[in-house]
């Protein structure tokens, strides 16, 4: 049985070698490509040299670094044998690590002799998903102009009418000129790339953490190695795997719909909370896992005394117009009226109660007896570093922020529910061990066969998104809202602001606003000697415009890259770029609205019905 218990910190002994490549025409054939290292360059015109370089024993101990490792990585090895002696490591059709062995002058997918050695691949965006540019922001070293054969290709339509929006595309250089720009700016790109990753390690490593794969794993890392002072042994998978059944995440929310415009009497502005998850973990008491009890009784007792998760079947009056729980319905989050059943933390079960809901029957509690502070001293040491670097102007302030977003989501990692997408290499005796196998011309599915992590303490990830939802939620009942997103409110009402950990502050001052649905909206937002355009529409790139919105067209045609998974499934070049079109929906299915959408006024929406 794995034990969450402290740990020791492990100095990152990996040399890290920055990476980068250029493409050009549909199926972005490789063009060039460098290496980075603090004492050295080097250039490669062929897939073939870039590979041959990386047998070499100098590259004993060494990891290889880009930004956007799946673009980067394919546009290196598909379509040669070199990619079938990979091991990925691959979430959501993301490339996140690329590991193999070299021995004999050739690539093998597991170590063939104990004189092998290990290379491997990571993406800069396994620790933020920020650009190249945004990067060198950080590190104050400038993205260099895109070179002279970055042209641009237009390639949008809405209800078949084209619009002025490029994408870019590279030729082949013509002169020594533009072949001396592409790979200046090439090389550049590889030098962000490794001293990102340089800086992040650094910051992980002062903070007494682990370097590691992911965000979350080094943040969880630190507090393994400072701040954990406790022993914990994990309960049976299937306790736990009814636990996760009232893990619920962020609410998101439209009140009112349609548009709106700044006047004398309403001036809108977008609200945040400060360091909303960090400030949760900070300022309350979480359920001691080591002191887990299982009742089955229908007694309220256990939700009014202890803290816990319960299975209850509740009513929600009609007549409340903000409910407290969050419910699954056809794979949407709501929070409706009605009648239904549901594992609820007691904390939001309690206050559904002071709301007026009521308890019809409670089938189980899963409830702890004592209580405990176990994130309060990690966030207060990673806040006051913030703070001191935000004052100074120092890049680890960066770092110190997404570390202290990031460790709560680790305790709610899921182990039953994961696929893996591999290039085909396994013998037919190794596929006999997989689960639900399915091949795909030269990848295999596979169900993987995991257990818990040692971290995997799903009542601190519940609890934390649960205080969150209720933090939230005093506001939403007193500010009057128009949309909520997890941690922001749009409103006509000021709210008391400060710059304290977990206070609101101000995000944005609108000027005019059209709200669709949840992650759909566009707002003209009043910047200092203009106004700005914020338009925000899940599932498709940053294209749409507040008119293009406020026409509601609603066919939409692109050109994008496609993903990893979609190039598996439909049997395309990974990376490629494919023409797609999409249609747009204007409709709210998350509360309800008598009246189509207006491009007028604001209707008031009511929450959904459920009775189960």
């Amino acid at each position: 049985m794995k034990i969450f218990k402290p740990g020791k910190q492990r100095k990152y002994r990996k040399i890290v070698i920055g990476f980068d490549i250029e493409t050009e025409g549909t199926n972005n054939d490789f063009v060039m490509a460098s290496l980075y290292y603090d004492t050295w360059v080097k250039e490669f015109y062929t897939k073939e040299s870039f590979i041959k370089e990386i047998l070499k024993k100098n590259y004993k101990n060494c990891v290889f670094t880009a930004t956007n490792l799946m673009f980067d990585f394919f546009g290196l090895f598909f379509g040669s044998e070199a990619i079938k002696n990979f091991r990925l490591i691959e979430r959501n059709g993301i490339i996140m690590s690329a590991k193999t062995y070299v021995y004999g002058g050739s690539l093998h997918p597991t170590r063939p002799n104990k004189s092998a050695w290990k290379i491997e691949f990571i993406d800069t965006m396994n620790y933020t998903r920020m650009s190249v540019a945004n990067m060198g922001k950080i590190l104050k070293i400038n993205k260099l102009k895109k070179p002279k054969v970055f042209e641009g290709e237009t390639h949008v339509f809405i209800e078949g009418k084209e619009i002025n929006v490029k994408m870019p595309s590279v030729r082949l250089p013509g002169t020594v000129e533009e072949w001396e720009e592409l790979i200046e700016y090439n090389i550049r790109d590889s030098e962000i790339s490794k001293k990102f990753i340089d800086y992040f390690i650094n910051a992980v490593e002062s903070l007494g953490g682990s370097f590691k794969l992911t965000i979350a794993s080094c943040s969880m890392s630190i507090f393994r190695n400072k701040y954990l002072n406790i022993t914990y042994f994990p309960p049976d998978e299937n306790i736990l795997l009814e636990l996760f059944k009232g893990y619920y995440g962020g609410r998101v929310e439209v009140f009112k719909r349609g548009y709106a415009k700044e006047d004398a009497s309403h001036i809108y502005t977008q609200y945040d909370i400060n360091s909303l998850y960090p400030s949760i973990m900070h300022d309350n008491e979480y359920p001691d896992p080591r002191c887990l009890k299982i009742k089955k009784v229908n007694s309220t007792r256990y939700i009014m005394h202890t803290e816990g998760i319960s299975h209850v079947r509740i009513n929600v009056p009609h007549d409340i117009k903000m409910p407290v729980l969050p419910y699954r319905q056809d794979g949407k989050l709501i929070f409706p009226v009605g009648t239904f059943e549901g594992y609820y933390t007691h904390i939001e079960l309690r206050r559904a109660m002071l709301e007026g809901c009521i308890i019809m029957k409670v089938y189980k509690s899963m409830y702890y007896t004592r209580m405990l502070k176990p994130f309060k001293s990690f966030v207060t040491d990673l806040y006051n570093r913030r703070l001191i670097c935000q004052k100074n102007g120092d890049p680890m302030e960066f770092a110190y922020k997404i570390l202290l977003n990031s460790l709560y989501g680790k305790f709610g990692e899921r182990f039953d529910k994961r696929k893996e997408l591999q290039p085909f290499n396994h013998t037919i005796e190794q596929l006999q061990n997989i689960e639900n196998f399915e091949r795909n011309g030269d990848y295999i599915y596979y169900q993987v066969k995991s257990e818990p992590k040692s971290h995997c303490i799903p009542i601190w990830a519940i609890y934390t998104t649960a205080y969150a939802r209720l933090k939230l939620y005093d506001y939403l009942k007193a500010y009057d809202p128009i949309y909520c997103d997890t941690d922001c409110i749009i409103t006509a009402h000021n709210l008391p602001t400060s710059d304290r950990l977990g206070d609101m502050k101000i995000e944005n001052r609108i000027k005019e606003m059209m709200i669709i649905k949840p992650k759909f909206y566009t707002l003209k937002i009043k910047g200092f000697n203009s106004i700005d355009e914020k338009t925000k529409c899940k599932g498709l790139p940053h294209i749409l415009k507040f008119n293009t919105v406020m026409k509601q067209c609603n066919l939409i045609s692109y050109t994008k890259f496609a993903k990893f998974r979609e190039s598996v499934r439909k049997h395309l070049v990974p990376n490629m770029k494919i023409f797609i079109t999409k249609k747009i929906s204007y409709l709210d299915d998350k509360r309800v609205f008598l009246k189509d959408l207006s491009c007028d006024s604001l209707e008031k929406g009511s929450p959904l019905v459920v009775t189960i």
